[in-house]
């Protein structure tokens, strides 16, 4: 089925050939540069030729304001060329045109832009707070340097993103995706977020070490002030990432729009292959942790979403932590909220022993509700969770195979996952958390 479904996606994804395309340097438009800023020079060129080069420029260069690119329209870059966005302006730095915004009710593609590269160089926006698809932030939910949204047969690769605190690359309501060769540095937010609508997608070949946020993230629900679009994400490959202390999320749900419709948002016929230093895959439902800030504005979902057709194959975990971002605890090397049919495990190994693992409270495979107290001042009646520790969740069909601790193979299933019964805290807040009534149901599991 695995190999069936790679295929499947590889068959869907093109891989764009940009060898036969003449690009346009972006000096034949200097008159138009400022100094060092060459935003007016690079779109003047992208408008009319459709396909620019940016060279070496023997040093950084400067943007004001966003690339934006139409449908038929290719950037490349020098791979060492850096580019940042001007301090203080907290635009992306490239995104296509035709944005279809879907935060107040579900949206899927309207006039799509198609067939869009970008590759090389290495891009910042050091000194800005957040990215937004313009100056004036008229497109809620955009967090990018790299923005795109209603966009099919879209090509990134070969890029490098450093000291930022936006998503690098953010991707939703998308059909057909390839994020090839992405390397992070000193990175403090997500580095690549996909939101749904989307389906066909490879990411692969990605690399970074202790990022801010999550090294990838497949948001198919997302807070309402975090993606442009909620949808279903599909049929997506993700291969060869190899990080070092760093996270990554699966995140689905039900969105709620404010006119009190709802859409399902599920993750369906994905593949994780080969993938090193993650220390936690997130695969769970989590609301706003900023609902605790603001009462009255409530970002959650009513239920924890569904997960079908999931493989995780050749995943290494070299180090283990107890907790991650805010302290919040780490029940499983792969955590589970959600409603998941046919998940398999295949090739999994963890540098660390079972004796070790036990002693951290940690399973391979931890299904059922989290529960971390969010204190956001001294006075515990502020104080909330940043999950939600009342919802339960079924994981079933689930396949182990080839599952190694500290290099002996494990088949007792109980030694790799359990499921997770939250208590309430009668001395909550003397100690914390406060725990919940929530759990996980586990149906179904074989173990080779």
């Amino acid at each position: 089925m695995r190999e069936k479904l790679k295929r499947e996606i590889r068959e869907n994804v093109k891989k764009i050939d940009t060898a036969e395309i003449k690009f346009t340097s972006v000096l034949e438009y200097k008159a138009l540069a400022r100094g060092n800023v060459w935003s007016d020079a690079i779109q003047a060129a992208m408008d009319e030729k459709k396909s620019v080069y940016i060279p070496d420029m023997g040093g950084e260069i400067v943007l004001d304001s966003a690339i934006i690119m139409d449908g038929g329209c290719n950037l490349k870059v020098e791979k060492n060329q850096k580019i940042r966005i001007d301090k203080s302006v907290n635009t992306c730095m490239v995104r296509n045109r035709n944005v279809a915004a879907g935060n107040h009710q579900y949206t899927e593609q309207l006039s799509p832009d198609e067939y869009i590269t970008v590759s090389g160089g290495v891009w910042t926006t050091s000194g800005n707070a957040r990215c937004s698809n313009d100056k004036y932030n008229t497109i809620i939910g955009s967090w990018g340097i790299f923005d795109f949204s209603n966009v099919n047969h879209l090509n990134i690769n070969d890029v490098s993103f450093e000291d930022s605190t936006s998503y690098a690359i953010h991707i939703g309501n998308c059909h057909d995706f390839w994020v090839d060769n992405i390397y992070f540095s000193n990175y403090h937010k997500d580095g690549i977020h996909i939101n749904g609508p989307t389906k066909y997608g490879i990411i692969s070949n990605i690399s970074g070490s202790d990022l801010g946020d999550d090294l990838i993230a497949m948001n198919a629900w997302d807070w309402y002030r975090a993606a442009i679009t909620f949808g279903s994400i599909e049929n997506v490959l993700v291969e060869n990432v190899a990080g070092d202390n760093n996270e990554f999320r699966l995140l689905t749900g039900r969105k709620i729009y404010g006119n009190k419709t709802t859409h399902d948002c599920a993750i369906r016929n994905c593949v994780f292959e080969n993938i090193t230093g993650i220390y936690t895959f997130k695969l769970y439902y989590q609301p706003n942790c900023c609902n605790v800030n603001y009462k009255s504005r409530f970002d959650s979902a009513e239920n924890v979403g569904e997960m079908e057709n999931i493989f995780f194959k050749n995943v290494s975990f070299p180090r283990l932590r107890e907790s991650g971002f805010n302290n919040i605890p780490i029940y499983g090397l792969f955590d589970i909220l959600s409603d998941i049919t046919d998940i398999e495990f295949e090739d999994i190994s963890v540098a660390h022993s079972l004796s070790e693992l036990d002693k951290m409270h940690i399973k391979l495979v931890s299904v059922g509700p989290i529960s971390a107290t969010y204190k956001i001042n001294d006075n515990p009646s502020d104080w909330g969770d940043f999950f939600e520790p009342d919802m339960c969740c079924t994981c079933r069909d689930i396949r182990f195979k080839n599952i190694s601790f500290g290099g002996k193979r494990e088949t007792d299933k109980d030694n790799i996952i359990r499921e997770v019964h939250q208590k309430i805290n009668p001395d909550y807040p003397n100690t914390t958390p406060r725990g919940g009534t929530g759990f996980g149901k586990i149906e179904n599991v074989t173990v080779e």
